[in-house]
């Protein structure tokens, strides 16, 4: 296997952090979170480093964790196979509003959750979720189950 070129680790690299600023991360939600986390260290997608600044953090991470470049190859390979796969689906049909409603059983529906990674804590959405989880415990803790406006 061909070893990851400085251009192409940039190339790469300028892909991912496209990815993750104009699509919420794309398909990453679809690798492991290992995979997920293997494409942070060594890309960085979500810091905004120069050129130059990009190709020293793959030099330290690769001197920290000398197996890293090459499970980030093979996250970053999962990746470029699965958002093929998706290239290749048929469009979905357009929604349109129709005046009858369909009713829809729980066994008819398939319904996905996927985790994303991110690298670095986002403290206002915890403080939100921690304060809405308290405002829950509360309201559970008097009796009342409505949700607040």
């Amino acid at each position: 296997m061909p070893r990851l070129t400085n251009k192409t680790y940039l190339k790469q690299r300028a892909y991912l952090r496209y990815e993750w600023l104009e699509h919420d991360g794309g398909g990453m939600s679809r690798l492991s979170a290992t995979e997920q986390w293997d494409l942070h260290g060594f890309f960085a997608p979500t810091e905004e480093f120069t050129s130059e600044q990009a190709l020293a953090h793959r030099q330290d991470v690769s001197g920290e964790r000398p197996s890293l470049p090459q499970q980030a190859g093979r996250a970053y390979a999962h990746l470029q196979a699965i958002e093929e796969r998706f290239a290749k689906l048929p469009p979905r049909p357009a929604v349109t509003k129709s005046g009858t409603r369909r009713n829809y059983r729980s066994k008819d529906l398939n319904i996905q959750v996927r985790g994303l990674v991110h690298p670095t804590i986002d403290y206002e959405k915890l403080t939100s979720a921690l304060l809405e989880h308290a405002d829950n415990e509360v309201r559970r803790q008097a009796g009342d189950t409505s949700k607040a406006a």
